[in-house]
């Protein structure tokens, strides 16, 4: 999660927004799973 989070952004302001996303999208889709 370290190395994701690091290539991600290094600005702490996007990377706080981005995992932000990630939880709302989480709330809204509690089932959505990555299918293959």
């Amino acid at each position: 999660m370290d190395d994701f989070n690091a290539s991600l952004t290094l600005d702490e302001e996007q990377k706080q927004y981005a995992l932000l996303c990630v939880q709302e999208h989480r709330k809204t889709y509690p089932n959505c799973k990555k299918k293959i």
